[in-house]
């Protein structure tokens, strides 16, 4: 029986399946693109461990404060306060 792999690399919808799995929520492609400067994110072909992290921290954040631009300034918190919480890829 062969044995799960975690993702190195997510395509967008990865990225998308991961915030619906972890996050229970359901972003549609505008959406995504829509998070991705609130995320601090490039729009690119693959996308890694760590820009994963940012986009659930954002989602997480969101179940409290509606802000995209709060929680963009909460993850720059985050980001500095605890680096470990997203790996470099």
């Amino acid at each position: 029986m062969p044995t799960a792999q975690l993702l190195e690399d997510y395509t967008r919808d990865d990225v998308r399946r991961e915030l619906l799995i972890w996050a229970d929520r359901e972003l549609s492609v505008s959406q995504f693109y829509e998070w991705l400067p609130f995320c601090l994110v490039q729009r690119k072909p693959l996308y890694g461990k760590r820009d994963v992290a940012k986009f659930l921290f954002i989602a997480n954040h969101l179940k409290r404060d509606r802000s995209l631009e709060r929680a963009k300034t909460a993850l720059l918190k985050d980001l500095n306060q605890h680096p470990e919480r997203y790996p470099n890829d």
